[in-house]
């Protein structure tokens, strides 16, 4: 019993992505609160007779019970909890689940744990649809993750002399990774220089709650500043462009609205 105990094990998690394997099997990648990232198999999932199959959909929430393999611990049971409504019936809605979750993904390493981030990611999935606008709360969510996994801006002080940053345009340094006044840009050749009205955005974002973020309206001009900033820094982060901005990218070309 003790064996088998150990052998078996539950969690509750959102799934990041997936792929076809074999037949009728799928690879799922999972973000659970108690394990982080992990990467299993799910026999008979593409069936259509398949229990499991709602489970592991993208964006789905469930509680799996896992079996320990000798290369993917395999699901031997799966329920779908919860999963973001109306993703099908809105393009940009999708993209911005796809962005959050591959951001997630990018950010977090298998085998270590990050429940702050669970958290994080399962309450704006919940959200995605509530509010008119859903871009506050994608650009809420970039920068509460990046701070949770250790990569927080300091959008108050400079990075380079340590002093208080002025109510002037400053700059964000992708090669030393902080806020940079103007007298210290010079020592960052990829410095991005960021408007007074899209640092307040920024500040709001870093300390507010996700209610009072997605509240505040801002012109098309600060949303698309905001939105290159925080592209800009995750690419520096990642060391890569991520899939499902170019997508956003793309779908904004198509409807007429600011790109990035």
């Amino acid at each position: 019993m003790t064996a088998e105990r150990d052998r078996n094990y539950r969690v509750e998690a959102i799934v990041l992505g997936r792929r076809d394997f074999g037949e009728t099997d799928r690879i799922v990648t999972l973000f659970s609160r108690e394990s982080g990232k992990i990467s299993v198999i799910a026999k008979g999932a593409r069936k259509p007779t398949a229990r499991s199959g709602p489970a592991t959909e993208y964006f789905a929430r469930s509680r799996f019970m896992l079996a320990r393999g000798r290369d993917l611990d395999v699901v031997t049971s799966a329920e779908l909890l919860d999963r973001p409504t109306n993703l099908e019936s809105s393009l940009a809605r999708l993209a911005h689940a796809s962005h959050m979750v591959e951001l997630t993904g990018k950010l977090v390493q298998e085998g270590e744990v990050y429940p702050a981030v669970y958290d994080l990611l399962h309450l704006s999935l919940r959200h995605l649809g509530v509010a008119e606008d859903d871009l506050p709360l994608v650009r809420w969510f970039e920068v509460n993750v990046l701070t949770a996994v250790g990569y927080q801006l300091d959008f108050w002080s400079c990075a380079g002399c340590q002093r208080e940053l002025g109510a002037e345009p400053n700059f964000l340094g992708l090669r030393t990774g902080g806020m940079l006044c103007p007298g210290c840009r010079t020592g960052d050749g990829q410095a991005m220089q960021i408007s007074v009205n899209a640092q307040k955005y920024l500040r709001l974002l870093s300390r507010e709650g996700i209610r009072s973020a997605s509240s505040v309206r801002i012109s098309p001009a600060v949303a698309s500043e905001v939105e290159r900033v925080m592209a800009a820094y995750t690419s520096s982060v990642l060391e890569r462009d991520l899939t499902s901005l170019r997508v956003l990218r793309e779908i904004r070309e198509q409807t007429g609205s600011y790109s990035v």
